[in-house]
């Protein structure tokens, strides 16, 4: 059973030059969880997540030393609350045997900065520190569980180039270092108490070439991320995990067109070499092995067709190259194989109502898109969790 609900505020004033904001958010979950083992065992557990957010900025957009500039500087805050009882049945929980109550509060300073050096080449800085607090108490539980709250400052940075060398072409290179935090439901266990994940941190690199003129553009870019603690849904234990230090390297390219004055097409692909740099696992030395989950080739293609200004009739096919078995980080299994899928979609607008009718897995395919083996070292068979078949879906969106 999931009951939740969320609301927003935003707000904005312009004093000349400058621009004061700012977003202010609540939102609320509550998940009850029956599960039924069998032979009289039962679990039952009621999770309750609160979350209180805000982010006022201010914004100066004007020339500095003859070239135009832009400068942004913001506040980020939330404040999560989550409290988990579980007993061995709904009957039971006024009495929990089991109650844990996590906190995490964020708060960040960030800065970005635009800059026109000359007409043809723009400077983009930037820069975050963010604090973060995780605490913990479990008053409740089968054995002691003493209270716990630890304390991460992170930083982040951004430093990035854009040159234009034509009217219609430009290079940019950016480089930098960012962070992903895990948030209470992801570092929530089934018995308490629960390890808190290290944050996942990665350096940054990209290099590319921009095209935009008329109704075309065209991106070619190649990266290079380094990433340390990556977090990774564990499906064995159903819980997240920090892997061993992991390097992702590609390329993309993606570009979009009108094909007269009905018709466009919009395409993307990308390459990646997703390897572990070091690290073992069960015993088994993984550097230079492929990261499960992680496709070597992504495609898609999109081909709209637009009957008159209410009308659009869209195909889109996807391609999923093949990718490691979840759990096989000793790369002992053979590789899930690809699949390819196409939908069509019609909409049509009419006033403030839109309608679509939309066909998924037009062609009805069998695939699956998540397996995982059975043993990381030694693995002998998986699981897969096959996705729908073909499937009709019709929807009315109401703008008030």
């Amino acid at each position: 059973n999931l009951d939740g609900w969320s609301t927003s505020l935003a707000a904005q004033y312009q004093i000349g030059d400058l621009t004061l904001a700012a977003d202010a958010g609540y939102r609320s979950r509550e998940v009850q969880f029956f599960s039924d083992f069998g032979g009289g065992t039962t679990a039952f557990s009621d999770t309750n997540t609160q979350v209180w957010s805000a982010s006022p900025r201010l914004r100066w957009s004007g020339a500095l030393l003859g070239q135009q500039n832009l400068f942004v500087l913001g506040v980020d805050y939330s404040d999560w609350s989550y409290q988990l009882r579980s007993a061995a049945d709904p009957q039971g929980i006024a009495a929990p045997t089991t109650v844990e109550n996590s906190g995490q509060v964020h708060q960040a300073l960030y800065f970005q900065n635009h800059t026109h050096v000359t007409d043809t080449l723009r400077l983009t800085i930037g820069a975050r520190r963010e604090r973060m607090v995780n605490s913990i108490d479990v008053p409740v539980s089968l054995t002691v569980v003493p209270p716990k709250s630890e304390v991460t400052v992170l930083p982040a940075t951004e430093l990035a180039l854009r040159y234009q060398f034509l009217p219609a072409w430009a290079a940019y290179a950016r480089s930098g270092k960012s962070f992903r935090v895990a948030n209470v439901d992801e570092n929530r266990c089934f018995s308490a108490p629960c390890n808190t994940l290290l944050p996942q941190t990665s350096r940054d690199n990209e290099v590319g070439f921009l095209y935009r003129r008329d109704d075309s553009s065209f991106r070619a870019s190649y990266f290079d991320i380094d990433l340390k603690n990556e977090i990774h849904f564990n499906a064995l234990t159903s819980t997240n995990i920090n892997l061993s230090p992991t390097r992702r390297r590609g390329a993309e390219i993606e570009g979009a067109t009108r094909l007269g004055r009905q018709a466009d097409l919009a395409l993307r692909c990308s390459v990646t070499d997703a390897r572990f740099r070091e690290g073992t696992y069960g015993g088994v030395d993984v550097a230079g092995n492929d990261v499960p989950l992680v496709p070597r080739q992504r495609a898609s293609l999109l081909l709209g067709w637009r009957f008159d200004d209410a009308t659009r009739l869209t195909f889109a096919d996807y391609y999923v190259g093949r990718q490691r078995y979840d759990n096989d980080q000793a790369n002992r299994f053979r590789k899930m194989p690809s699949y390819s899928i196409t939908d069509v979609k019609l909409s049509h607008r009419r006033g403030s109502a839109v309608f679509s009718l939309g066909i998924n897995n037009l062609f009805d395919k069998l695939y699956y898109s998540y397996a995982i083996v059975n043993n990381p070292t030694a693995p002998t068979t998986f699981n897969a969790y096959p996705e729908r078949r073909r499937s009709l879906m019709a929807t009315v969106e109401l703008t008030l």
